[in-house]
């Protein structure tokens, strides 16, 4: 994950970030409590949940951020999903 933390990435497949961690889809599975046919299915779908996303990347060890982008390009808003507050 070294040469990815040199940088800011614009994007990365799922499949590319948990090589880049050296874990395989059978330890993955293993810390989600999935079949390893869950993690492989997931890393190819076009359309997830995002709780599912949020657990994933928790299992890698990183955590999810979502990030509003407005079509002026100026404007970037942390989202939060919930009822509780965003502050803590």
């Amino acid at each position: 994950m070294a040469a990815l933390r040199a940088e800011t990435l614009e994007e990365i497949r799922l499949y590319d970030l948990r090589h880049a961690e050296a874990v395989s889809q059978i330890e993955l599975a293993g810390r989600l409590e999935v079949a390893q046919g869950g993690v492989s299915k997931f890393e190819n779908a076009n359309d997830v949940r995002v709780s599912t996303l949020r657990d994933y990347l928790e299992a890698l060890g990183a955590r999810l951020e979502l990030v509003a982008v407005f079509d002026d390009g100026d404007r970037r808003v942390p989202v939060h999903l919930g009822k509780e507050s965003a502050a803590k």
